[in-house]
């Protein structure tokens, strides 16, 4: 990210203006300790929060709005993910780490990739990592991920590498503003391939109950982004027989609600 003016992100760490600088015109990143994280932001993506996920030579930083990226207070955050193993320790989200892209799903995932780690999947506040994709463990073709597309219409994520593309069929898609046009797919499903089912066109957050015709409880779930899967499998885990189903959508404040049926055959 580059600009044209005079460089108060180097005022603040040198206490001097330094137009003449070599640097000067370059946005530098500085954390909430006022150390430089880094001097080459590589890519940024606005969250639906309206954070802005900058990528860098150094890993990844936060800014909480766009409104003051330009500003002479801009303080970026790094994002401190505690380590399992009761050390009360954390380590800063894939510090020394060169990120190439960033995208935003419909749940609000970070899909982070880099110059040579493969691809990561974060949720929403990057505490938590959903997914690792390495040449080594999936397909993948390079662990040098160059850019990644979403269609948030049906969730499919587009993963360019150094020598190809490929995608991948995530759960998130957008949420919608209303619960008017909900389907559900496929439908009929085969009991015998033990299917996914997906229900889509909800609102975020949106709570799905899936019962029998006689109103038995089968499943609950919650959307991701737009969308809810069902695995076939009912609350103690075993696979739901062959029938017909009925699904009960309504959004998170219970305002909005649909209505569907499911065929297992």
């Amino acid at each position: 990210i580059r600009y044209a003016r005079p460089c108060v992100y180097c005022w603040q760490v040198h206490r001097r203006l330094c137009s003449r600088r070599p640097s000067c015109g370059q946005l530098l990143l500085i954390d909430t300790d006022g150390e430089v994280v880094s001097s080459s932001p590589q890519c940024l993506a606005i969250d639906r929060s309206g954070a802005i996920w900058v990528g860098t030579d150094n890993g990844i930083c936060v800014l909480s709005s766009d409104k003051n990226i330009f500003t002479d207070g801009a303080v970026f955050k790094r994002i401190k993910v505690p380590r399992n193993d009761d050390s009360g320790l954390a380590d800063y989200l894939l510090d020394n780490t060169t990120i190439n892209c960033i995208a935003v799903d419909g749940a609000n995932r970070k899909w982070i990739g880099t110059q040579d780690r493969g691809l990561y999947v974060v949720s929403a506040d990057g505490l938590t990592t959903d997914y690792t994709f390495t040449a080594e463990n999936s397909p993948l073709f390079s662990n040098n991920i160059t850019d990644i597309a979403i269609d948030h219409h049906i969730g499919r994520v587009y993963i360019a590498t150094s020598v190809g593309i490929l995608s991948f069929r995530a759960e998130a898609t957008a949420p919608a503003s209303k619960m008017s046009d909900v389907k559900i797919y496929p439908n009929p499903v085969s009991h015998s391939l033990h299917d996914f089912v997906n229900i889509a066109g909800l609102e975020s957050s949106s709570l799905v109950t899936i019962t029998d015709v006689s109103g038995g409880l089968v499943a609950t779930l919650e959307s991701f982004g737009g969308q809810a899967r069902w695995n076939l499998h009912r609350l103690d885990g075993s696979l739901a027989t062959r029938g017909v189903y009925i699904v009960w959508c309504a959004s998170s404040d219970g305002s909005n609600k649909a209505v569907g049926k499911i065929m297992i055959k």
